[in-house]
């Protein structure tokens, strides 16, 4: 399983991220997601997904996306 983070920030950070997640319920390799704002920087937002695949997702500019594996099979 892979962990995809998906960092945005602005104004309407939360609702592009929601929209995001609402594409991802319709992969079927997509176990998890959860959405985080940040404590310390107002209009940060964080997508985490949990999938077997990378999801092939149109992205918007100014999104930041990072990939891991478990530390174990790396």
């Amino acid at each position: 399983m892979n962990t995809y983070f998906y960092e945005l920030s602005g104004e309407n950070a939360k609702e592009v991220l929601q929209g995001l997640e609402q594409a991802l319920k319709k992969l079927d390799f997509v176990l998890n997601k959860r959405l985080l704002v940040s404590l310390e920087e107002t209009g940060l937002y964080l997508l985490i997904v949990e999938a077997a695949q990378k999801p092939d997702l149109d992205l918007p500019l100014g999104l930041r996306v990072w990939s891991f594996t478990d530390g174990d099979k790396a």
